[in-house]
């Protein structure tokens, strides 16, 4: 008896998932991360086999799901190969706006990882895809980010003057 109570649920977990992930379920993943259903997303594209994804274009969309997951939930990938996936199909489709994204998250493992040279760089390719779309989210998240590393590595301090009533910066 404890042995069907055991099989019991793992078999209604098979059988109830519906088999393989779809484009349905990692658009669903994505609307959780737009929401900053952060820890729900990660949930729920953690239980998924990345073998599973015969499709390219669904593996490559995966890999990009997958890795910005992990970088808001704080759950750093020790590589990059999933997010250079998806950069080498978003090239080879010419899809501007996923193209920026994979670049963009690429950049956050630099960033992470305090390489401030190489996150400036994957941000800057971030931002000339960007820079061909109409997602101005995306463009911001970009330039803030760039913002960020410039600030983390010095290159640009600004401080507060009460004399002159205004920010001066380390360039001026």
């Amino acid at each position: 008896m404890k042995r069907i109570a055991w099989w019991l649920p793992l078999v209604a977990l098979v059988f109830g998932c519906g088999g393989l992930p779809t484009s349905k379920e990692l658009a669903e993943i994505d609307q959780l991360l737009a929401a900053e259903k952060n820890d729900s997303a990660y949930q729920i594209i953690s239980t998924y086999d990345p073998a599973s994804f015969k499709n390219e274009s669904e593996r490559a969309y995966y890999n990009l799901l997958m890795t910005h997951a992990a970088c808001v939930t704080y759950h750093f990938p020790a590589s990059d190969s999933l997010i250079n996936e998806a950069i080498g199909y978003y090239k080879r489709t010419g899809d501007k706006e996923r193209l920026a994204d994979s670049y963009y998250y690429k950049g956050e493992l630099y960033f992470q990882h305090e390489d401030w040279t190489k996150a400036i760089e994957i941000y800057k390719l971030a931002e000339e895809q960007a820079e061909q779309t109409d997602n101005i989210w995306l463009k911001y998240k970009i330039y803030d980010a760039i913002g960020g590393v410039n600030q983390q590595s010095g290159n640009y301090q600004c401080v507060w003057t009460m004399e002159e009533r205004r920010w001066i910066t380390s360039y001026e």
